[in-house]
């Protein structure tokens, strides 16, 4: 039998403490286990025998220390390994780690540099009393810097304005303002406003009739097509409603009204004079019920009429009921389908559930069962 494989993504946290509370405590780690001071950084691995303080720090950038210093052959350290030069004492850390071409940079302490500037003439010029003002021997700050040590004004002019007073010891924020353009506004109403090639208001005045261009309908959009169309009863004119609210009746089509008779024979219809296009009648012959319509012309003659099929049959009850007929499942008997009732519903789905393997869930592929293996997913750094 195949074993499954379930990840699960977690988070892992590794045993941790202060590092005084490591001290205190001083417990044995199983073999392999981690303990992390949480205040430093360190860790240390177990080995299931000595206890905390007997166990000697984890790294994973150790010190080297070598004979001489290391150079490009010198590639097959992590990046990040220092080296220290026992006989020089140079200190050295890798920064790429290419075959053949390793990459160390010297790390320059504060004696490398003491040492540099003594050489070069300039003293201990890393003590904070380093600048002399030529008459007056050793100050505590440098010559140059006493043109800053009273606040300057600083000033913004042109299409903007705004001043600042500070002596540069930290950020400066000026707020500015536009310089003003417009001297005069205009009256209220409709507004023409003139600006210049900066984009400022030079001038606000109101709209005259000679700033309005004429515009025809094709220039304008959305006014719609009867916009353009004459008032009147010419074919393409806009029908207006006259003075007594109502439309004039020459121009609205006649509109036939459908009469309906009943008759007991077919020449009593065919008698029906005044009938017109459109009217019904209604036959009762002893045979049954005829229903026609008069498709036009003499109503004397059978063949202007046409005869509608209605149906003979009429429901005259339903499951014995008769008038409004509203039926239930307690009106009709279920035969051999059975009608749904939660009860049915909930046993059916209780039987048919307890028979399903859990593989047939929608989330059964993570689901862990007897036999899968187990994989502890710690994620990313960025969780």
């Amino acid at each position: 039998m195949k074993l499954a494989i379930q990840t699960i993504d977690v988070r892992i946290i590794i045993r941790n403490d202060s590092a005084a509370n490591w001290v205190t405590e001083n417990p044995t780690l199983f073999s392999g286990e981690m303990g992390v001071e949480i205040d430093t950084g360190l860790f240390k691995f177990g080995n299931g025998t000595d206890a905390w303080n007997d166990l000697e720090y984890a790294s994973t950038k150790p010190v080297i220390v070598l004979p001489d210093d290391p150079d490009e052959n010198d590639w097959d350290y992590p990046v990040g390994t220092i080296v220290v030069n026992n006989n020089t004492k140079n200190i050295y850390i890798l920064t790429s780690n290419s075959e053949g071409d390793a990459v160390w940079e010297q790390i320059v302490t504060m004696s490398h540099l003491n040492d540099i500037m003594s050489q070069a003439g300039l003293g201990d010029m890393l003590k904070s009393e380093f600048a002399t003002n030529g008459t007056s021997g050793v100050v505590d700050h440098a010559v140059k810097a006493d043109k800053l040590s009273a606040q300057k004004t600083i000033a913004l002019t042109g299409d903007v304005t705004g001043t600042v007073n500070s002596d540069l010891s930290g950020n400066v924020s000026i707020t500015t303002t536009l310089a003003e353009v417009l001297t005069g506004g205009a009256a209220s109403g409709l507004y023409k406003i003139t600006v210049d090639a900066k984009g400022r208001v030079t001038a606000i005045t109101n709209v005259t009739a000679s700033d309005l261009p004429e515009l025809s309908l094709n220039d304008i959009g959305d006014i719609g097509t009867t916009a353009g169309l004459d008032a009147g009863t010419d074919p393409g004119n806009v029908v207006v409603v006259e003075d007594n609210g109502f439309i004039n009746p020459s121009l609205i089509p006649a509109i036939a009204i459908v009469d309906v008779k009943e008759f007991d024979t077919i020449p009593e219809m065919l008698a029906w004079e005044d009938a017109e296009q459109g009217d019904v009648a209604i036959v009762n012959l002893p045979a049954g019920v005829e229903v026609y319509m008069l498709k036009g012309g003499d109503p004397a003659t059978l063949g202007n009429w046409a005869r509608l099929n209605i149906p003979t049959g009429a429901v005259v009850s339903v499951n014995g009921q008769t008038g409004v007929v509203t039926l239930t499942t307690s009106n009709i008997a279920e035969g051999t389908n059975l009608y749904f009732t939660e009860t049915r519903a909930t046993n059916n789905f209780n039987t048919n559930f307890a028979l399903s393997p859990s593989t047939g869930l929608a989330d059964g592929n993570s689901i862990l069962r007897a036999g899968d293996v187990l994989i502890l997913n710690g994620g990313s750094s960025q969780i």
